[in-house]
């Protein structure tokens, strides 16, 4: 019970990164992921991810608004999911009164200040950005799989794809000061491509 009071009384966080083909659904004291869950994307997704919200909450006796931030990755990656994790980061901060913090899952997935990062696209397409010292060297693009040696080529470094491996401990932990504050009216997904 003395723990519980503890982590309630320090700044908690939620994270939503339902970018990729995995939803990811976080609580954070500070920087610290202290119980996360990850979620295969199905078709009725808005259900899913709120039932797991609650029994995330739930499984460490919190309350929603014992949340003062949420942390979402708004894109790019699955029109589906950025588009929900952006109406419940919406709902969170109108509701709960809390901040909302932003980052693109290009950057999100590297655990590191330099790097390429490719997200699959799908129908042999990716999204790609460079990074170096954190900051954008190739902005965000929609490109096919086959031209991705081309930008390899010219930005020589590491390539972080697909989100494979991730530790998201050690990532959220690595952005937590890269997240941006933005008014929760002017949260919109970001597609790189037309959503169909």
């Amino acid at each position: 019970m003395v723990k519980l009071y503890r982590i309630v009384k320090c700044m908690l966080n939620l994270f939503i990164d339902c970018s990729n083909k995995e939803c990811i659904l976080a609580i954070a004291e500070n920087e610290r992921i202290i119980k996360y869950q990850k979620i295969l994307s199905h078709n009725n997704l808005t259900e899913i991810i709120i039932k797991h919200l609650q029994t995330l909450l739930y499984s460490i006796s919190l309350h929603p608004r014992d949340c003062k931030n949420v942390y979402v990755v708004y894109g790019p990656g699955s029109f589906t999911g950025i588009r929900i994790a952006c109406l419940i980061a919406k709902a969170w901060a109108s509701i709960f009164r809390c901040n909302i913090y932003i980052i693109s899952s290009l950057w999100f997935q590297l655990p590191c200040k330099d790097g390429i990062s490719i997200i699959d696209a799908h129908g042999q397409m990716v999204f790609v950005a460079v990074y170096k010292n954190n900051r954008l060297q190739f902005k965000p693009q929609l490109m096919s799989s086959k031209d991705i040696n081309k930008i390899i080529d010219k930005y020589p470094s590491r390539v972080f794809k697909y989100y494979e491996n991730i530790n998201i401990v050690h990532l959220f932990a690595f952005h937590y000061q890269h997240f941006k504050l933005i008014n929760p009216s002017q949260l919109k997904p970001l597609y790189i491509k037309k959503p169909v």
